[in-house]
Formats: structure tokens, C-alpha cells, sequence
């Protein structure tokens, strides 16, 4: 079983009782990305962000995972769970701008999310989970990792450009209600 840690905190597989603190440190950072990237956010596109529905989806998941490179991770932290992250494989890009770096090799495998109930006071946890992704990546034959980050994610762009994420120079739009949120790519070698 996978386990990283400290003196202050663990980071392991996920369980079935970790998913409602998922849910819920997902729907505070997704609220929080669109308060970053548009300011004002209109009530009836923060209504959508529910927890509920994201701790449904997570267990989901957990219990189904599409395949076996699909992993979730719990960051605990005096017994609470305080951050979550879930890797894939990478999904194929439908086009590769001869500018970007990922244009002669993409990435193996995706962040597909990794957050922290704060990020301004959670950057141990945050990198606890960001280490034992890498260990599980690189066990796995992984030699590269990406990450959509939404550009208005300061803590989040600081956090990964420490830690060697560089950006790809893609960029997506996420649509959330009738808001959107733009979104780059980062990635990092292993």
C-alpha cells in the first residue's frame, strides 16, 4: 500500500470515506479558481458547484476506476483529510502547436486534480501528494506529467512552477454555467 509521510501528515490511496472531504475541498477550489479568474461570479454558476455531486462522482471512480493507471490519493493530516489528487494516462492531444514544448513527445500521464483544503496554508500537503504521484508515476514507466491550471491560480501556478512544472502554451476553456474559465497546460519530466 502507498503511503508517504511525515511527522504532520500521510498520503495514501483513497478510500470510500475519504469522498465527502473530496467533494468538498473540490467544490472550495473550483469556487475558488472562478472567483480568481472572474471576480464577481454570478450565485446561480456557484450553485452548480456542489459538493454532493462531486463526492457521487469520486466514489465513483474509486469504486469503477476506468483503468488500472487511474489512481486516487488522500492527503490526511491529523487524521482529517485535507487534500486529494486523482492521476490518468494522458489523453491524446487533438493538436499540438509546433510552438509547444509537448509537440514532438506528450505526456504519459495527467493530473487530473490535486488540491489542498488551503493553499496557502496546505503547501506540505500539497507537496507530500505531488511526491507520491511522482513515485507512483515513475513506478509505472511514466516519463511525463501534465496539469490544466486556471489562469487566474496564483497559489496553484507558484506551487507547480516550484516544484519544475513548466507551461505547454495550450490553453483550454472551461465552461461552468455560462461562465468560463480559461485554463493552460503545465507539464513536468519525471
Amino acid at each position: 500500500m502507498l503511503s508517504r509521510s511525515d511527522a504532520t501528515g500521510s498520503v495514501r490511496l483513497a478510500k470510500s470515506e475519504d469522498m465527502p472531504s473530496w467533494g468538498q475541498i473540490q467544490s472550495t477550489a473550483m469556487r475558488k479558481d472562478l472567483h480568481s479568474h472572474l471576480g464577481q461570479v454570478d450565485p446561480q454558476t456557484l450553485a452548480l458547484i456542489n459538493s454532493g455531486e462531486i463526492t457521487k462522482a469520486w466514489t465513483q471512480s474509486l469504486l469503477s476506476p476506468p483503468s488500472p493507471k487511474h489512481h486516487l490519493l488522500s492527503a490526511v493530516n491529523k487524521g482529517q483529510v485535507v487534500g486529494m489528487a486523482a492521476i490518468a494516462p494522458a489523453p491524446t492531444m487533438l493538436a499540438k502547436p509546433k510552438q509547444s514544448p509537448l509537440a514532438q513527445r506528450g505526456a504519459d500521464s495527467e493530473i487530473v486534480a490535486l488540491e489542498v483544503s488551503d493553499w496557502e496554508k496546505n503547501l506540505d500537503d500539497a507537496s507530500r501528494l505531488l511526491h507520491a504521484i511522482v513515485d507512483m508515476l515513475r513506478l509505472s514507466g511514466a516519463s511525463r506529467v501534465q496539469i490544466w491550471l486556471a489562469a487566474g491560480g496564483k497559489e496553484k501556478i507558484r506551487f507547480f512552477s516550484g516544484c519544475g512544472f513548466s507551461p505547454a502554451g495550450l490553453r483550454q476553456g472551461l465552461q461552468v454555467g455560462h461562465e468560463s474559465m480559461v485554463q493552460h497546460l503545465w507539464f513536468c519530466d519525471l
